[in-house]
């Protein structure tokens, strides 16, 4: 079994553990990407494309667990009812920072 971590953003680990299929585990963060990335258009009312999901996901997965580090000083790196909630947020957040800075969407 293999295991290693990233420390990808302020502290952020991205963990990966596999047996051998490392593309098993690319998958899932895509598919958890798109369905994070979803929700947070359907909270915020935005709606974009299949890829722009799957980023907005991965990243806003990121800024979630960032987020509850700061908060909870507990970093969510695995996959929980809080993981999804603050994957959500992270990415809500994103949105919301996106439409500030380009002012489109208010």
């Amino acid at each position: 079994m293999t295991h290693f971590s990233i420390k990808v953003l302020y502290g952020v680990k991205a963990n990966f553990r596999s047996n051998g299929g490392e593309t098993m585990g690319i998958l899932i963060w895509i598919i958890f990407g798109a369905v994070i990335g979803w929700l947070a258009g359907l909270v915020m009312g935005d709606s974009k494309s299949l890829v722009m999901n799957i980023i907005v996901g991965i990243l806003g997965a990121l800024l979630g667990s960032w987020i509850a580090d700061l908060l909870f000083d507990a970093p969510i790196d695995t996959f929980s009812v809080w993981g999804v909630v603050f994957s959500v947020i992270g990415a809500a957040l994103l949105i919301f920072l996106k439409r500030l800075i380009t002012g489109k969407g208010f």
